[in-house]
């Protein structure tokens, strides 16, 4: 008999982390930025310090 309440402790603990790591028990949602309409980016280049690279630093041009 203690090993039946073993098996249901062992089942609820794994449907517990399943439902943890499956990320479903978050129900809170992430507040949104507002919207800026006066900011653009017209490029950008990130390939910059690597060895061996044309350039050597990033930039990004607003």
């Amino acid at each position: 008999m203690r090993y039946r309440y073993l098996h249901v402790w062992y089942f609820g603990l794994l449907a517990l982390m399943v439902l943890v790591l499956s990320g479903q028990g978050t129900a809170v949602a992430a507040p949104s930025a507002p919207l800026a309409n006066d900011l653009r980016i017209s490029q950008a280049y990130g390939g910059g310090g690597n060895s061996g690279a044309v350039y050597t630093h990033d930039f990004i041009e607003i």
